[in-house]
């Protein structure tokens, strides 16, 4: 796992009336399918105040995390099934795969199998800096949320905002 800050500037900047971020540090996640379980393991790991767990232990907790959310997924299908495009049974059967990209239906259901506020940022367009565009999970609070970084094309990182403490 490689820390890359990707600014050390700290202006306070918005963006459609959003906080632009810049005073912020990025985790690299492994680009093997499971990246967004891995980063959510791996901010939970952090969250519940254990050091950063090595690639091994991150793989492991991030294959028992889909496996998590996807009994979940099955258990709250009446309200999760809307959002899964296709059959279902098809869906989830093509999830449970390791290397199976995951997305909004994971994050949302995630939140409630971790009890966790969960914060996805991105960077947009010429800004210097990145932006939320996805919370997860507020009724479990607000404070310390896992923060991970969505790339435009398909990659989960963790990330790590100063002043916000995530």
């Amino acid at each position: 796992m490689k820390v890359m800050p990707e600014s050390t500037m700290a202006v306070a900047k918005t963006y459609l009336g959003g906080q632009v971020f810049s005073d912020y540090s990025v985790t690299v996640i492994p680009g093997d399918g499971r990246c967004l379980f891995r980063a959510l393991a791996h901010g939970a790991h952090l969250r519940s105040g254990k050091s950063a767990p090595n690639v091994s232990l991150e793989q492991e907790l991030a294959d028992n995390l889909r496996q998590k959310v996807l009994d979940e997924l099955v258990k709250q299908r009446e309200v999760s099934e809307w959002f899964i495009e296709g059959k279902f049974e098809d869906y989830v059967k093509w999830m449970r795969l390791p290397d199976a990209w995951g997305g909004e239906p994971e994050l949302f259901i995630a939140s409630h199998v971790l009890k966790m506020p969960i914060i996805v940022y991105m960077h947009k367009g010429n800004l210097e800096g990145i932006i939320p565009i996805a919370e997860y999970g507020q009724e479990y609070g607000k404070n310390s949320p896992i923060t991970i970084l969505y790339h435009e094309f398909g990659h989960y990182d963790i990330v790590q905002i100063a002043h916000r403490g995530g």
